[in-house]
């Protein structure tokens, strides 16, 4: 099994910092790609066994695309 830095290093960029959010159970990182007025995308990495719980983004729409993992 990879060690965390191992995996991060096989990624095209970093995973950015640890999220504190109780929305998930689990380990989850967040780093923003592009950030404006209208639109803010941001890639997040969730350890293996972590769980999103059902929750709404008031405000704002959301896409999600999933590069990897599975479940």
């Amino acid at each position: 099994m990879q060690t965390f830095d191992e995996y991060q290093a096989t990624l095209p960029m970093p995973i950015g910092p640890k999220l504190d959010n109780p929305h998930f159970t689990g380990d989850v990182w967040l780093v923003p790609l592009v950030t404006g007025n209208d639109v803010q995308t941001q890639m997040v990495t969730f350890a293996p066994g972590c769980i999103n719980d059902y929750h709404i983004h008031h405000g704002s729409e959301q896409t999600i695309i999933c590069t990897g993992g599975r479940g």
